[in-house]
């Protein structure tokens, strides 16, 4: 493992991992207001390896989908208006 072994994880309701912070002692206060910051904006809190969190840090594929599904009903929306006399 890195010099540094374990991080903090955000995590959406969704389940999508959002959000890291590298467990650092020597930062400690730093860290602390880092982790706050993520459970004000909502998330979840895991400690984990620094390996887990290269792996599940993808940021939240959950919000993409809801992106393009909002602008492809909007589209469509704008295509039955076109087509409506």
């Amino acid at each position: 493992m890195s010099k540094h072994e374990h991080a903090y994880i955000g995590i959406k309701k969704c389940g999508c991992v959002v959000a890291a912070m590298a467990d650092l002692p020597d930062h400690a206060n730093d860290v602390a207001r880092e982790v706050a910051s993520f459970i004000k904006s909502g998330l979840t809190i895991e400690r984990v390896s620094c390996e887990e969190v290269r792996v599940r840090l993808t940021g939240c594929k959950c919000e993409e989908e809801a992106t393009t599904e909002k602008a492809e009903s909007r589209q469509l929306k704008f295509d039955n208006a076109k087509e409506a006399p």
